[in-house]
């Protein structure tokens, strides 16, 4: 085990309150009420097309274009005002620093660096994976097979660490070991359902299942 690809909102950062808030900004200004927390948490991961429509809903699809040119700029600008690293997620890219670290996540790059940078956890990560630069994201996998090849590695030699059905079945498809986190924005019953290769409720329950491994890699 070489590397350790991680999905970003609802795995290592906190960030629905800032998502939330860009979201009912956006609707908002196109004249539609707001959404509840539960319902912005719904939206979060499946990359911006699929999650602009599932906050406008099906009647108002046709609002996608102008919701996207609103919903990027202000999103943007207040993505780090009140997201955070999870507890326990600083600790853990500290103990992990003699792995390959990547953010392989469907949130777009110029948001995903914003986040990063302004919160100080970029300079942990070898490697930032999003849409642009892949044809398909998760639960493709795509991304994975780009991170993989960026980071030259097999897929045995990597780890998923995701909290939504898009990165573990991303991760089945590209043949790499998942592991799904309860502490994110899914259902912990359906994360259950899906029977991932391991499942962790904080975050330094990962280090054993790498020490299972018997391998400490430098990098």
């Amino acid at each position: 085990m070489q590397a350790i690809l991680f999905d970003l909102d609802g795995t290592l950062v906190h960030t629905a309150p800032d998502v939330h808030r860009a979201i009912n900004y956006a609707r908002g200004e196109l004249g539609l009420p707001p959404l509840s927390l539960a319902q912005a948490l719904k939206a979060i991961g499946p990359g911006s097309d699929r999650f602009a429509q599932t906050v406008l809903g099906d009647e108002h699809t046709h609002l996608l274009e102008g919701y996207l040119e609103i919903f990027r700029p202000y999103y943007l600008q207040i993505c780090a005002e009140n997201s955070r690293p999870f507890p326990g997620i600083v600790e853990l890219l500290e103990a992990l620093r003699s792995y390959r670290l990547a953010v392989v996540t469907n949130k777009r790059l110029v948001q995903s660096q914003a986040l990063l940078k302004t919160i100080d956890l970029i300079d942990y990560f070898d490697l930032l994976v999003g849409p642009e630069l892949v044809d398909h994201i998760k639960p493709a996998p795509d991304m994975i097979h780009y991170a993989l090849d960026q980071l030259g590695l097999a897929p045995d030699q990597a780890l998923m660490v995701g909290d939504t059905d898009n990165d573990l079945l991303a991760a089945r498809a590209a043949g790499v070991t998942n592991c799904a986190v309860t502490w994110g924005y899914s259902d912990t019953d359906f994360i259950r359902s899906l029977a991932p290769d391991h499942l962790i409720d904080k975050p330094d329950e990962l280090l054993p299942i790498l020490a299972s491994f018997n391998h400490q890699p430098q990098k």
